[in-house]
Parts: structure tokens; C-alpha cells; sequence
């Protein structure tokens, strides 16, 4: 209950998740993808920054990942995600979750893609733009590469200010996918991301985050709320009275109830 008193939510390093090989999965299927066009300039740069955001856990374009659910009232997800007797979901609007992400935080809120043809085409889609916004590298008509004359200066603004442009975008591309061994164990949560970068936010406190790196995301608004539409309380003792407390609190922290719904979990009702 303390993002409600908060409003804040953490956001952890990619590396340190609880499976810290997905953005790894991401990368290699990345690079099998950038494999036709061998000898590229836009491939090699990519190769180089992958591997620093990969290796380097002060590495600014480093992303971080804070997870969300369409799914999050079922039996499974309680099992896979609550550990305390009394716990709680938070249920937001996805909309207005979404402006907040594109308008105050400057990030990404997309859904997890799960399965491999679907994985497959985004990441095709992605390696073919970043090599087109190389305009100096282009490929002949028999798919060889070839380079086309440019001045130094040229080389130097195609070389670098569309690679920054463009490796946000594939950094949010490669957090959105899921490590296809287990697709449909992992698809059945419905998971939605906000990925933002961990840059100077980057906060490392043993007591915090079971000692994970991580960004603080603020969600409130101008009037000091988050976009809050339900509190579900969890399987656990004395249901009623939580349900009771948790009405109390968000008052306390300026909610309506009327437009914040409490309702037991289906798996505490």
C-alpha cells in the first residue's frame, strides 16, 4: 500500500529481473535478424552499444522494466507474485496510464510479446529501419551492400544522431519480449511494460528492491493522484475488515471511493 501513499512505483534494471535473461533473449534474436546485412556500419554500431548496455550496469541507455497485468486477479498470479499473507492489487486506468507514460515520464507502455512468429516480424521490422537510416549505406539491386559517397561531416550526423533516435526505440522494442520457453505459462498474465531508461535516475540501495537497481516512477497527476481505478484485496485472513481499511486509507490519501472500486480477489471471495 505504499504506492498509494507514494505514488511512486519502481522500475528495475532489465539485468535484474526475476529472469534476467530476457533482455538477452531479445538481443540475440536481434542480431540474427541484423545478419543479412553483414558489413553494415548501422550493424556493427548496434553490436557495439548492445554490448555495452548488456555489460555495463552504469550504461545511461541502460532500460528498466515495471510490469503491469491485465490478468492480475487469478489464482496463478496470486501463487507467482504474493508471498504475504495480506496482499493487494492495484488496478489503474490504461489510458490515461499511457499518457502519463508518453507525456510526463517520456517513456514506453506496450504490451509483453509472447510468441515467436509475432517476436520474429517486430524484430525484423526494427532491424530493417535501423539500417535504412543509414543514408550513406545503402544495398545494391543484387543485395550487396554498397557505400555511397558522403562527406565526413555526413558520416558523422548519419552515424550517430539516427542511432540515438532509433535505439530507444529498440531497447523499449526488446523489453517487451518474453522469453519464448514457457509462452504460455507467461502469456496467460497479459503483461503490459513501462520501460524507461535508467540514465541519472539510477537508484542502488541494499534495503531497497531486494538491492536491485531501479528508476522511481511518480504516476500522480497535477492534483497529487494516480490514475487508481481498483484496490483487490488477496487471499489472506480477515478480508472484509482489510477491504474496510483499504477504503479508510485511500481517503486518507485524498482518493474518492466512489471512483476507486474495492473488491476482494476471486481467489479471496
Amino acid at each position: 500500500m505504499s504506492i498509494i501513499s507514494s505514488g511512486n512505483l519502481w522500475a528495475t534494471d532489465f539485468g535484474r529481473l526475476n529472469d534476467g535473461e530476457e533482455y538477452v533473449w531479445g538481443v540475440r534474436k536481434l542480431e540474427s535478424r541484423l545478419a543479412q546485412y553483414d558489413g553494415s556500419l548501422a550493424r556493427q554500431l548496434l553490436y557495439l552499444e548492445l554490448r555495452e548496455v548488456i555489460h555495463d550496469p552504469l550504461y545511461p541507455s541502460r532500460p528498466a522494466i515495471a510490469s503491469f497485468g491485465e490478468n492480475g486477479d487469478s489464482a496463478r498470479q496470486w501463487e507467482w507474485y504474493s508471498k504475504a499473507p495480506d496482499a493487494y492489487a492495484l488496478g489503474f486506468d490504461r489510458r490515461a496510464l499511457a499518457q502519463h507514460a508518453r507525456w510526463v515520464l517520456r517513456c514506453s507502455f506496450v504490451p509483453v510479446t509472447y510468441l515467436d512468429e509475432d517476436q520474429d516480424a517486430a524484430l525484423d521490422a526494427a532491424a530493417a529501419k535501423l539500417i535504412d537510416v543509414f543514408p550513406f549505406f545503402g544495398t545494391s539491386p543484387s543485395g550487396e551492400i554498397e557505400t555511397i559517397q558522403a562527406t565526413p561531416a555526413q558520416e558523422v550526423a548519419s552515424a550517430t544522431a539516427p542511432l540515438g533516435l532509433h535505439m530507444e526505440n529498440i531497447h523499449h522494442l526488446l523489453g517487451t519480449l518474453k522469453n519464448g520457453q514457457a509462452p504460455q505459462r507467461w502469456q496467460e498474465e497479459l503483461e503490459w511494460r513501462l520501460l524507461p531508461m535508467m540514465g541519472d535516475g539510477r537508484q542502488s540501495d541494499p534495503q531497497l528492491n531486494g538491492g536491485r537497481p531501479f528508476v522511481s516512477l511518480d504516476l500522480r497527476d497535477s492534483n497529487g493522484l494516480m490514475p487508481l481505478r481498483e484496490v483487490v484485496v488477496g487471499p489472506g485472513p480477515a478480508v472484509e475488515e482489510r477491504m474496510a481499511a483499504v477504503v479508510g486509507w485511500l481517503r486518507e490519501q485524498g482518493y474518492d471511493p466512489a471512483s476507486v472500486l474495492v473488491r476482494p480477489g476471486r481467489s479471496s471471495a
